[in-house]
This record gives structure tokens, C-alpha cells and sequence, in this order.
């Protein structure tokens, strides 16, 4: 079988147990790829991987109750029950001679070839559409990863790398924000969705002091501008700290642990941005105050460490230049009388 492309990986996902003339063809990113759905189902089907069937316990699943009634009066059956119930009623009352006489709809199924290739690139409908990381992002990412592992959680600690490198902390913690909802939702992992939430609150922090450049020029008369906006943050954050009461140096301590995983964090600013997470949720206006001084105060004491360091090396380039200009001069100094001659 050839493999498959990520736009036919893409038509198997998002047309597999639809009706036969049902087929999704019109989605932004089909049109804007001119992506040919039919000549792609077809290929599907003369490679084994789909085919199209109207078996009752298949196609009835796919007609409306009003539809089933009809069908059920037509043959003098009961019409009470949910849509379940009328399904196996007919099932169970009807011979093959029967259902041949009715206009079932045509759906497509996987073959057990096809099942598997779905479930090997589940990640293709998670991040199918996706703003930032498209599919073919997605796809080329994991043409690099083992077959074992997590493919989602994989692509996303690519770019959340990539991102990181680039000092864009703002895009690195909306991946980590988005890993940490996928093992809240898609694949619960409490653990996991823990130490994805931790991390996306230093890369949100860090991402706060960049926008304003505040790294060499924090100003206190921003300070009704600080955003640090911990949105899975908080709500993870609402049980142990507003309803559990867990000790707040347990938090941090796991907290720090956890960031250690993907980064060698900066362990003042670290704790600094999870203590304006915990006053911002309890509300403690005073301690969210403290916590931004303190950092205020720190980028204070290092940007007259850094204009110490820069006169340093301004006074060591001046000596330099002088005792090459002195050198210089020694060099030149014999061959002097042969420019005044040559004068």
C-alpha cells in the first residue's frame, strides 16, 4: 500500500462513517489546498483502507427517528421507544428480503487496515484546524518520533523548544497551555496536565517581562499594565490552594520541580510569577504589590550590575587600545629615519 500523504490522511479522517454523498469538501482548508476529496476517497477505497456499506446495523444509525417510524408503521411494528430501541426492534423483525427493499444510505467504513492507520494519526484531527501548528506541521514533526509515544504531546514539545529558543515565550506557553487542556479533556493525565499548567506559568511570566522589555527597563509606571494572565493556571490552581489549603511551599517546591523537566529557570523570577498566581486567586492585594517590587527591585540591582560590567569593559577596551597604540608606536619607531629619507 503507498503511504499516505497528509491531505489523504486528513479525507480518511474527516469522511470515515459518513453517508455516501455526505463527504466534507467544503472546509477552508480544502478549498484554500484544492484538496480533491473524491479522487482521494477513491484511492481510499481501491487501497483497502475504506468501503461503503448499507448494512441495517450500520445504516439505520443514520436515519432519523420520524425516518424509523415510517419504516416501523409500514411493517405494523411497535413505534414506542428511544431511537435505540426502534433500531433493534427493526433489526430483530426484518429479513435481509426486507431491508433490500428499503433505500438505505451508503456509508463509509474502515477496514481494520484503515482502523489502524486512524488511530496511528489520531493526532491529525487534534490539530485539524489549528491557527498556529497546522497539520502539516504536525505531520513533518512526527516523521522524527518513535511509534510509542504520545504524537500530540510530542509535536507540541517541538515547538514548545522552538519557541523557547526564540525567546517567544508568549507562543511556547500557549502550547504548554494547550497541552495541559488536552490532558484535561482529550487524555486525562493529572500529573501530566500538572506539569504542563506549571510550565506555562513561568513561560507566561517570562513573556510578561519581555513585553514591556522590562528585563533592562522595568518601570514602576507600568505596573497597572502587568497582565500575567494564568488562565489554565487558575482554574488548576482552585482546588489546592482555595479548597484543599495545601501548603504553598509544597506547591512551588512541585511547581519548580516540574519546569525543570523542559527549562533551567530563572528560580527568583520563577517563584515570583506562581506568588502573583496564588494573590491573584486569594485575592491578597498586598502580596501581589510585593511580589511585583520584588521584582522591580531585582531588575534594579541588575541593571546596575550590568552598567558596572559594561564600564569595566569600556575601561579594559580603553587600556587595551592604548598599550596596542603604544606597541604600535615601538614598531614604527626604527624604521623612522628611512620615512625621512624616503620623505
Amino acid at each position: 500500500m503507498t503511504k499516505l500523504n497528509v491531505y489523504e490522511l486528513l479525507v480518511l479522517h474527516l469522511n470515515v462513517n459518513r453517508k455516501l454523498g455526505d463527504e466534507i469538501k467544503h472546509h477552508n482548508f480544502i478549498l484554500e489546498h484544492r484538496i480533491d476529496v473524491m479522487k482521494i476517497i477513491q484511492k481510499l477505497i481501491d487501497n483497502q483502507l475504506i468501503y461503503t456499506t448499507n448494512a441495517p446495523n450500520v445504516a439505520l444509525n443514520y436515519l432519523k427517528v420520524n425516518e424509523l417510524k415510517v419504516i416501523l408503521r409500514d411493517n405494523k411494528l411497535k413505534l414506542s421507544g428511544n431511537k435505540a430501541e426502534l433500531i433493534d426492534r427493526l433489526i430483530n423483525s426484518l429479513d435481509d428480503s426486507s431491508f433490500n427493499l428499503l433505500d438505505l444510505p451508503q456509508i463509509y467504513k474502515a477496514t481494520s487496515l484503515g482502523k489502524n492507520i486512524l488511530e496511528e494519526t489520531e493526532y491529525i484531527i487534534h490539530f485539524y484546524p489549528h491557527h498556529s501548528i497546522t497539520i502539516i506541521d504536525a505531520y513533518n514533526v512526527v516523521q522524527n518520533a518513535d511509534e510509542d509515544i504520545d504524537k500530540i504531546e510530542f509535536i507540541y514539545n517541538f515547538y514548545i523548544y522552538v519557541k523557547i529558543n526564540e525567546n517567544n515565550f508568549d507562543s511556547a506557553g500557549h502550547y504548554a497551555e494547550r497541552l495541559s487542556h488536552y490532558y484535561l479533556i482529550e487524555n486525562p493525565n493529572e500529573i501530566k496536565r500538572r506539569i504542563y499548567i506549571n510550565l506555562s506559568i513561568y513561560l507566561i511570566g517570562m513573556n510578561e517581562l519581555f513585553r514591556y522589555n522590562k528585563l533592562a527597563h522595568f518601570n514602576y509606571n507600568l505596573r497597572d499594565d502587568y497582565r500575567f494572565n494564568f488562565y489554565e493556571a487558575k482554574t488548576f490552581y482552585e482546588k489546592p490552594l482555595l479548597v484543599d489549603n495545601i501548603n504553598k511551599n509544597i506547591l512551588i517546591e512541585e511547581y519548580l520541580h516540574d519546569i525543570r523537566y523542559f527549562i533551567d529557570p530563572d528560580l527568583f523570577l520563577a517563584t515570583k510569577f506562581i506568588k502573583i498566581l496564588f494573590a491573584k486567586m486569594e485575592k491578597n492585594y498586598d502580596d501581589l504589590n510585593k511580589q511585583y517590587t520584588d521584582i522591580e527591585k531585582h531588575f534594579n540591582f541588575e541593571r546596575v550590575k550590568e552598567t558596572e560590567n559594561e564600564q569595566k569593559v569600556i575601561q579594559y577596551n580603553d587600556v587595551e587600545t592604548r598599550t596596542k597604540s603604544g606597541c604600535l608606536f615601538f614598531v614604527l619607531f626604527p624604521l623612522l629615519p628611512l620615512l625621512n629619507y624616503l620623505l
